[in-house]
């Protein structure tokens, strides 16, 4: 029998669906080498490789930082392989999940991810961070000039948080990116509820601004869309993007827009639930199979709604499941919590129909399809009491960052 060859005419035939299909199942080295055959093939695999939102990357595992309530920042994180695939990725690319290859190591912390691409922080002599924009496939990484600080006055609080948005209309080879920074201060202006039972009490309220750095231009500047006089409080989650803004989480029934061509900011009502106690980790907003989700419990059920647009305020119900029906393991005998902590929503799978969820020191992943919940790490249970996990799923990809640096 005669050998059966695929020339490369045959190749370009197939359809652009077959195709991508063909080379997302691909790990990023194999990827690398199909770019060598010839400037057809190179042309295909670059397209594919800097275009993710062709075709959704496999995740493949999780990057965990862990949040230090007493001290109010980030400590530590911890990446968890969770490829579901035979190929060892891992060895044919050496990827660097502790990131050591950045100049702040080992102080690193993760800020934000997207498409791969990692935002990170150090903090330095001076009590302030060092920020980095870094690729942990090519070990590629961008120091950051630092952000503008804004000044307030000394009764007022303020809280720092920053993202990461990649560019998609930058062209194949590189990726250009933009860091926001979101500058909240509280109490400079106080919000007055008059209730003729009751006498005036006054509420500080808050004000955001915006501020962008920009990888074509290398410097910060300050945005036009800001939000004067806000009665919410944003929380210590991980922003979301979606359909080209920021989602930043705030108290448990609103969050955030924040449209990054634009530069506008909005708040949006989440869907109201009730029963559940105002404790954050009950609830949980992300993006999953192209559409934004919307998880919270209120201690025996969990909810998931869904919506394909932050405008339209039409909002999906899509789970809802008693939790008492999910199998959660049994303690083990070391862990000794200090306190009982109420079941934590993590995160989405961004292609899956799967939440992430931790009970105690347990994380789990659990599949709505399915019905199963599989362990994927385990704490020290007497230590979570006082810690908070921001939880970044991560997709490897080979973009290159413009303005790149790399440890050789």
């Amino acid at each position: 029998m005669a050998p059966f060859t695929v020339s490369e005419g045959d190749i370009c035939n197939l359809s652009n669906d077959l195709l991508m299909n063909i080379l997302s199942r691909l790990p990023p080295k194999s990827l690398t080498m199909f770019k060598c055959v010839s400037k057809t093939f190179h042309l295909l695999v670059s397209t594919f490789i800097h275009s993710p939102t062709v075709v959704p990357r496999p995740m493949s595992g999780l990057f965990v930082g862990n949040v230090d309530l007493l001290k109010g920042k980030l400590e530590s994180f911890e990446y968890f392989n969770l490829k579901d695939d035979e190929i060892d990725i891992d060895d044919e690319t050496n990827i660097n999940y502790s990131l050591s290859f950045l100049p702040c190591n080992p102080d690193t912390r993760i800020v934000d991810c997207r498409d791969g691409v990692l935002l990170c922080a150090s903090e330095n002599l001076f009590g302030r961070n060092n920020y980095y924009v870094c690729n942990p496939v090519t070990q590629q990484w961008v120091a950051l000039p630092p952000p503008p600080k804004r000044e307030c006055c000394s009764q007022c609080n303020f809280d720092v948080s920053l993202a990461l948005v990649l560019d998609e209309s930058s062209d194949c080879f590189f990726s250009h990116y933009k860091v926001i920074q979101f500058f909240t201060i509280y109490g400079e202006n106080l919000k007055v509820d008059v209730d003729s039972s009751k006498d005036e009490v006054e509420e500080p309220l808050a004000d955001l601004y915006v501020y962008m750095y920009s990888s074509q231009t290398g410097q910060w500047v300050e945005s036009n869309g800001c939000l004067k006089g806000m009665s919410i409080i944003l929380l210590e989650k991980p922003p979301v993007f979606f359909n080209g803004a920021l989602l930043l989480p705030a108290d448990p029934t609103h969050f955030v827009m924040f449209d990054v061509e634009k530069e506008d900011c909005e708040v949006f009502s989440l869907r109201p639930y009730s029963g559940t106690a105002w404790y954050i980790p009950s609830n949980c907003l992300g993006e999953s199979q192209g559409c934004l989700n919307y998880a919270h419990h209120n201690g025996s059920t969990m909810e998931v709604w869904m919506t394909h647009s932050t405008n339209s305020g039409e909002w999906i119900l899509k789970h809802r499941i008693n939790l008492d029906d999910i199998e959660f393991p049994e303690p083990s005998e070391d862990s000794n919590p200090i306190t009982e902590e109420p079941l934590d929503i993590l995160a989405f799978h961004p292609n899956k129909d799967v939440i992430f969820l931790r009970d105690q020191g347990d994380f789990f992943c659990y599949d709505f399809t399915s019905g199963e919940l599989e362990t994927i790490m385990c704490y020290d249970s007497s230590t979570t009491a006082d810690m908070w996990f921001r939880v970044f799923p991560f997709s490897e990809c080979l973009r290159i960052l413009a303005n790149a640096h790399r440890n050789f």
